[in-house]
């Protein structure tokens, strides 16, 4: 009997060489250089007044410029097809300034990530000359569903990056989100992270595939993770001696701890095809 594995269909980015139409949202100034031993501390994210990366990648831009449309955080690694090696190999400082009239919507949270994801487009079509579709891959997925007993963390108690800043002065904001990430020696602390950005950027960091978030909350959420559970597992040895009809019995599991009143909720399952939280 072979493992029951959940199918789904999830997209993948093709980078083709001719240029699409750009979108109508741009930076006003942008400047794009190689980075240089003066270029300062690697830093990437938005400003007051525009977007800076120093000394990454420009495939750092373009899994910010091309998230899953209506999702937070950025496009996986393995969801990118056909890029060029410059584009991942290469370290490039870029600084962009937004134009005074859209600097109002730029200064509010709920538009801005919409904002900056076309704005880093314009940049890699007109100054790079990349151009990008989706496309549909299927592959094995784990599946992350609420447990019956239903999840025990509690809402975030605020979800503005200044106020985070303020709070937590040790954390840093996960790029490509408005949420926050604190790692200590046992624990690793999340703020105001939503379902959809855990499946999408820090499980499938753990686990040997992608995650696909059904749990059906919206909402951003304060919650604690056991730091050991955020390190990938080293590969299992081969079994020679196993008939392999006998489907496998390894489990993983992930403790999720309210970060406020103690709750607790964890995530489980079995590694050929789906896991729980509660």
């Amino acid at each position: 009997m072979n493992p029951a594995l959940l199918i789904a269909a999830l997209p993948s980015v093709l980078l083709q060489a001719q240029q699409s139409s750009p979108p109508a949202l741009k930076f006003e100034v942008v400047s794009i250089r190689r980075h240089g031993a003066d270029s300062g501390p690697v830093q990437a994210g938005p400003t007051a007044d525009g977007y800076r990366s120093i000394g990454l990648p420009m495939i750092a831009i373009f899994q910010v410029a091309y998230a899953l449309p209506n999702q937070p955080g950025v496009l996986r690694g393995n969801q990118i097809e056909g890029d060029p090696g410059w584009l991942r190999n290469e370290l490039y400082d870029v600084v962009a300034k937004v134009d005074q009239p859209d600097l109002a919507d730029w200064r509010k949270p709920q538009m801005r990530q919409t904002m900056l994801r076309a704005m880093l487009q314009a940049i890699l079509a007109e100054r790079c000359k990349v151009a990008a579709h989706f496309a549909q891959k299927e592959m094995p997925v784990y599946d992350l569903v609420v447990a019956k007993s239903g999840p025990k963390f509690k809402q975030a108690e605020t979800v503005d990056t200044a106020d985070l800043r303020r709070k937590h002065p040790a954390g840093g904001i996960m790029r490509g989100s408005g949420a926050m990430v604190e790692e200590g020696s046992e624990t690793t602390q999340f703020y105001a992270i939503s379902m959809a950005l855990l499946a999408n950027t820090i499980l499938p960091g753990v686990a040997d595939r992608p995650v696909v978030d059904n749990t059906r909350l919206t909402g951003y959420y304060d919650l604690a993770v056991p730091t050991s559970a955020l390190k990938r597992a080293p590969p299992s040895p081969p079994v020679t001696s196993q008939p392999l009809d006998i489907p496998p019995t390894t489990w993983r599991r992930i403790d999720l701890h309210g970060a406020a009143a103690g709750g607790r909720a964890a995530a489980s399952g079995p590694r050929r095809a789906w896991c729980k939280c509660w």
